[in-house]
């Protein structure tokens, strides 16, 4: 948990990276959204972000990676915002997808990076609808999302992106890990298709949706 020690990996992953190929895209781990900052357990990743910077990451790398998960909360909703359609997990801006986008883009701003883009690379929202019988113990925000909200929320958020050019790449996570390990695995309510392979609603509006 300290942010100078893994600047310090990204910068050797990155030199190891550019000696094989000078023009490779070079991306730091994305970081997980915390809300928890005691040093302990995690740090807030926005403080870990001022962290890399203040260690100098923008030296190494072509983007900064993000992982903005929206537990149960629309895309488009904020922390403060008067009321939420969850009934969870929505009294921190770390629940909230743009919220960690913005919060980043800021950070990043802050510290005269502003041209750099953040890359994407896991988002998504859990369903368990349909999913058959799902210990949900933890993170029982995947019974408040249908899949109907799932496939809005997909589709919303890549807009979301594609409207601001400081988002680079996104990945979504995931698209078939629900066939491999089965309605059992939490992360088998993220999937676009159910254990036997039959798409979700998420998967059929990602194939309608107009290009990005």
């Amino acid at each position: 948990m300290d942010a100078g020690r893994f600047v310090a990996l990204v910068a050797e992953g990155a030199k190891g990276v550019r000696a094989g190929d000078p023009a490779a895209v070079v991306i730091s781990g994305g970081l997980a959204v915390t809300g928890i900052n005691d040093g302990v357990v995690a740090i807030d990743d926005r403080v870990f972000l001022e962290g890399m910077y203040e260690a100098g990451v923008a030296e190494w790398v072509d983007g900064i990676g993000a992982h903005p998960y929206g537990f149960a909360n629309p895309p488009g909703e904020r922390w403060d915002d008067a009321e939420h359609e969850a009934p969870s997990h929505n009294d921190h801006p770390s629940f909230f997808f743009m919220d960690t986008l913005e919060d980043y883009r800021a950070i990043m701003v802050a510290h005269g990076d502003g041209g750099r883009e953040i890359w994407v690379t896991e988002f998504g929202w859990p369903s368990v609808e349909g999913m058959g019988d799902m210990e949900t113990e933890g993170w029982e925000y995947g019974l408040e999302v249908s899949e109907a909200e799932q496939a809005a929320y997909v589709v919303e958020a890549f807009r979301m992106g594609e409207e601001r050019a400081w988002v680079g790449r996104m990945f979504l996570w995931n698209l078939n890990l629900a066939t491999i390990w089965g309605a059992g695995d939490p992360v088998s309510a993220y999937s676009l298709l159910r254990p036997d392979g039959s798409y979700r609603p998420a998967y059929v509006a990602l194939r309608l949706a107009e290009p990005f």
